[in-house]
């Protein structure tokens, strides 16, 4: 079985985890309501972050175009 990932593989998994951490934090704590909520928001946001710092070092790397959502 072979589970090397081509570099247009690795850009779309990237490219969708960092949207889909951004949008959720976004949807769900943008201005967190309840002081309980802060930790998990700055995980939500923190992991967000670390997708879009990858697609730029990857970028930077492969010299592609990034689509990022913000």
């Amino acid at each position: 079985m072979d589970t090397k990932l081509s570099t247009q593989q690795l850009k779309e998994y990237l490219t969708g985890q960092a949207n889909y951490y951004r949008s959720y934090w976004k949807e769900n704590f943008e201005t967190p309501q309840k002081v309980d909520e802060f930790g998990f928001d700055e995980f939500m946001l923190g992991k967000a972050e670390a997708y879009e710092d990858c697609l730029r070092m990857f970028n930077k790397q492969y010299e592609v175009d990034l689509n990022l959502e913000r």
